[in-house]
């Protein structure tokens, strides 16, 4: 299955992280990393190939520079940044997938912490041999919007192994996506429609949260009734976040220079705590008390 990167020669140093975290937490992820990249030399491109091999297929794109102006306004006043053409670039990547087919759906900047592997295999296996046409997303996290009876359809779900089941989510009768930037599986088809409705003009990431996102009435969405996965954002603002950092010392990698530090923590999801095998559900302020050692641990290291 193809997993689908978004990035560009600015932000393109995540990936080797991001692909990383996948295949230590996921080893036995089935995709191949469709990554684009703009520089004409690709010397990192070309690092990432020998680092990942098969796992990794490289899309050239002169849209993927970062050389195209945008105007931004800041406080009243006006300054000038230079972005990608994200419209263009994956427009590219997904210009010979056809669009029924499953595909990944994996930004740059995040990536992933913990998941329940088997799960995630058996619904990528449920995929793979799936009839029903109407389904076109199935995520991996049960996000605290589908945490309340009204958010979801009880009566309408799938049983994927007897742990894991999805259910439907009442979004299948609405044409706005939610949630489209979180780590997933669709169809080729829906992320094709997001990006060709965008504007033609370049457009600052950031803004990709307001333009609209629609579906079409009657495609099914479904979330795992219990929460699979565990993922955290990589940047924010343009600097890395104090838990990418973290995540880079723990599985020894290098930070890149290209960025500043922030002390921003982003991390979405929740999976219970084990101990000797056995689940563990801790008290809420236990949790942030374990989550702010960690920061401090990490922060220290």
């Amino acid at each position: 299955m193809k997993a689908i990167v978004l990035t560009c020669d600015t932000y393109i140093y995540l990936v080797d992280h991001l692909i990383y975290t996948y295949q230590k937490v996921w080893p036995s992820n089935p995709f191949t990393f469709i990554v684009p990249y703009g520089d004409e030399d690709g010397e990192y491109a070309q690092f990432l190939k020998e680092k990942y091999k098969n796992k990794i297929e490289l899309i050239y794109t002169e849209a993927a520079r970062v050389i195209h102006p945008v105007e931004q306004e800041v406080k009243t006043a006006e300054r000038i940044k230079k972005v990608s053409l994200v419209k263009p670039t994956m427009l590219k990547l997904l210009e010979n997938i056809p669009d029924e087919e499953w595909i990944f759906w994996s930004m740059d900047d995040r990536y992933l912490i913990k998941l329940k592997t088997k799960d995630a295999d058996d619904i990528y296996n449920y995929l793979a041999n799936i009839q029903d046409k109407t389904i076109c997303f199935v995520r991996l996290l049960r996000g605290k919007r589908f945490l309340k009876d009204k958010f979801i359809k009880k009566e309408s779900g799938i049983t994927i192994n007897k742990k894991c089941r999805l259910i439907e989510t009442i979004y299948t009768d609405k044409t706005a996506i939610v949630d489209i930037w979180e780590p997933q599986f669709l169809r080729a088809k829906v992320l094709r429609r997001i990006f060709e409705n965008f504007p033609n003009r370049p457009f600052i990431p950031k803004e990709m949260d307001l333009l609209t996102k629609e579906k079409l009435v009657g495609e099914k969405c479904y979330v795992p009734e219990k929460n699979l996965i565990v993922f955290g954002e990589s940047t924010h603002r343009g600097q890395l976040t104090e838990n990418c950092v973290a995540s880079h010392k723990k599985w020894g990698l290098e930070i890149t220079q290209n960025f500043e530090v922030s002390k921003k923590y982003h991390v979405t999801g929740e999976l219970p705590y084990q101990l000797l095998g056995i689940k563990i559900s801790l008290p809420k302020k236990l949790r942030k008390t374990i989550t702010s050692w960690t920061r401090w641990y990490w922060r220290n290291k």
